[in-house]
């Protein structure tokens, strides 16, 4: 409840920092407020875990964390250090998303209700996520070089970020008369295909670690949680992109993120056995809202207002199925004495 009650106070906030339309001081400071909730935060379902990967990270983390944690630890810092540098980036890149859209108060509120509470336990995911959004905004500069190099870290902080490199070499290919045809028949093609590629895994590869991530029983929820409502979403906003955005720059930033969410698809086959593909759907909330709140103010007011409550209503949803698993009050009640 009071974290609940913390979005309600940052929604009043950020509401009137729209209605204002004040982009500097009174943006930053909602934005300063959920990087130090971040910063500070010391007790979550992986905080405790996350102390030991301190000790030792080569038994469990990926390069760019162990890196990390070595020059912390030559600098005399502990795992608060990477806890609090992690606050810092999500401040920044939230800025530097924010500074993009004419709706930064529905962008701040919709990550505070979900995914937020997820992605602070989650350190080296939520690395991954930030670098990988800061990619998109300087591959949307024209600033391929810095894109590269977020791109990079993303991959050395999450073995699932090589993923996003396939999702960032694609939109070098946005622009082709192709591109879309392909995306739509691979999808097609890999509900045909992943199925029978997984049981042939299963039987021909039945390993420990396969069967740890892998499972024998079709995941039904899986695809009716993230995979309905990302086909939904994905629909919506080419409409209003197509009927509504004329501006074009927004335009063009609002291509390179729905080209990611499009991609994205590829992987949703895999939904209905891998648990860990929920990540990629889970993390793509993030880039959705961002979209979102680009594509928004060319709409209509009434559209405009269905389609908000919608993302509140989607983000209200899965926050409570996630709640059942995660108390949010940790959140709040986790700062250090």
């Amino acid at each position: 409840m009071v974290y609940l009650l913390s979005i309600f106070l940052f929604s009043c906030w950020a509401y009137l920092v729209d209605k204002n339309k004040i982009y500097k001081l009174n943006l930053i400071i909602p934005i300063m407020l959920i990087g130090i909730i971040f910063s500070f935060n010391r007790q979550n379902q992986d905080y405790q875990a996350y102390l030991e990967i301190f000790k030792i990270p080569e038994s469990y983390a990926e390069i760019g964390y162990i890196s990390l944690v070595s020059i912390v630890k030559e600098l005399g810092g502990s795992h608060e250090t990477i806890v609090f540098f992690l606050g810092v980036l999500v401040a920044i890149t939230f800025y530097r998303m924010a500074i993009l859209t004419k709706l930064p108060a529905l962008l701040i509120i919709l990550y505070m209700i979900f995914p937020m509470p997820i992605d602070v336990v989650q350190i080296r995911n939520t690395f991954m996520v930030l670098f990988f959004i800061n990619s998109l905004i300087d591959f949307y500069r024209s600033n391929i070089i810095r894109s590269s190099i977020f791109i990079f870290l993303c991959i050395c902080f999450h073995s699932v970020g090589v993923l996003y490199l396939i999702f960032w070499t694609s939109l070098f290919f946005r622009n082709k008369k192709y591109f879309s045809y392909v995306i739509k028949i691979g999808i097609v093609l890999s509900f045909i295909i992943v199925p029978f590629a997984i049981k042939a895994l299963l039987i021909y590869f039945n390993t420990r670690t396969l069967s740890a991530y892998i499972s024998n029983d079709i995941k039904w929820h899986s695809i009716f949680i993230w995979g309905v409502p990302f086909l939904f979403d994905l629909f919506i906003l080419k409409l209003m992109i197509n009927k509504y955005l004329y501006d074009a720059e927004r335009k063009k930033l609002a291509r390179i993120l729905y080209t990611i969410l499009m991609v994205i698809t590829l992987f949703m086959p895999f939904l209905l056995y891998v648990d860990e593909i929920n990540r990629l759907f889970r993390n793509a909330v993030v880039i959705k809202y961002f979209l979102a709140c680009i594509v928004l103010p060319s709409v209509p007011k009434l559209n405009r207002m269905i389609f908000i409550s919608y993302l509140i209503a989607f983000a209200v949803i899965i926050g409570i199925y996630y709640v059942v698993q995660i108390n949010y009050d940790y959140i709040i009640f986790s700062f250090p004495e």
